[in-house]
């Protein structure tokens, strides 16, 4: 299965609204300027993480011969 590019994925877009979200809310003055920050860095962190395995080759499984007999 071909891998989507990452503005096609729901993780781009969860990432997306996280972010809006904690910058609003920084904004409002609702959250801390602080914990905006971190919330953004973690939502970034996680979806490179996610993105990184997406992309990761998948490993191929293979059979366990019987050794040869004698």
């Amino acid at each position: 299965m071909p891998v989507k590019p990452g503005i096609r994925t729901t993780e781009f877009w969860v990432t997306a609204i996280v972010i809006a979200g904690s910058a609003l809310d920084a904004l409002a003055g609702s959250l801390p300027d602080r914990y905006a920050g971190v919330a953004a860095a973690v939502a970034s962190g996680l979806y490179a993480l996610s993105r990184g395995l997406a992309k990761r080759p998948a490993v191929p499984v293979v059979p366990v011969s019987e050794p040869p007999k004698a």
